[in-house]
């Protein structure tokens, strides 16, 4: 199946630079690395993707059957080309919220830290690792991470508040923000921090996710739009899901054109 995506998107066609998978991408271990080396691609310069493991007993045969994904992400994955050869970086999602649950609870007590101080650390520790998550113009902000930036309402507007100082943090170089996440979260708190992400300087916010998930034996609305959202300087962008370009059922595939100023000033006048 990732061949052919591959194979798909690197055509002349698409002349895609990047591609990037919602997490809980590849079962772990699966060689991607080899089989970029394998493909000899031409327009593909970096995939990225995250690895996990199967909980306890469930085997790829029954996951259909599980209530939940029986998912254990182990690590982010970036295959870079540089030079005609694939390197490897990778790291792991520092937190999914910066609201304390109880297991930042539980491990602030254990080291004996106040939960604020717990949680403003983790904060920082995403923030020392942007340098490394900075690949050409682009960086990457793995789900909930991109909570760094916190939302409020009163009964005029919403205020989203950049406490830890993040988009200083992030190279004025950055031209896109990569947001895998892994299944749909609020639209209604979450794309105003992505529009925020979006401005000053203008930049892209891609983010894209897993449908399909299920709560309490019932599937979960998913919406009618494809599993993605992307914006620019504060602007969504609607980008078009490709009608089946593969034949692989159940996968959704868009190709975001950076350079399409078109676009952007069509919808900067119908807005």
């Amino acid at each position: 199946m990732l061949k052919r995506v591959l194979a798909f998107l690197d055509s002349d066609a698409q002349k895609c630079d990047t591609v990037m998978f919602s997490l809980w991408s590849m079962i772990r271990p699966f060689p991607v690395r080899h089989l970029l080396t394998e493909m000899a691609l031409t327009h593909i310069k970096a995939v990225l993707y995250e690895e996990f493991d199967l909980k306890d007993n469930v085997t790829e045969e029954t996951i259909s059957k599980q209530e939940s994904f029986p998912a254990k992400s182990t690590r982010f994955v970036v295959c870079h080309r540089t030079g005609g050869v694939w390197n490897e970086y990778t790291f792991k999602q520092v937190f999914g919220s910066l609201n304390p649950r109880k297991r930042d609870r539980r491990e602030a007590k254990a080291a004996g830290w106040r939960i604020k101080d717990w949680m403003t650390e983790k904060a920082n520790c995403l923030m020392s690792q942007i340098p490394r998550r900075t690949v050409g113009d682009c960086c990457v902000l793995l789900c909930g991470e991109s909570n760094i930036v916190r939302y409020s309402r009163d009964d005029t507007e919403i205020k989203i508040r950049d406490q830890s100082h993040i988009k200083t943090v992030i190279p004025k170089s950055v031209r896109v923000i990569l947001n895998p996440v892994h299944d749909r979260m609020s639209s209604k708190f979450m794309n105003p921090k992505r529009q925020f992400l979006s401005e000053r300087p203008s930049r892209w916010v891609l983010s894209i996710w897993n449908k399909g998930k299920k709560k309490n034996g019932r599937q979960r609305f998913d919406g009618k739009g494809p599993a993605w959202t992307v914006f620019f300087n504060r602007t969504p962008v609607d980008i078009e899901r490709l009608e089946n370009p593969t034949g692989l059922k159940g996968l959704e595939v868009g190709v975001v054109d950076l350079d399409d100023r078109d676009r952007l000033k069509r919808k900067a006048h119908q807005t």
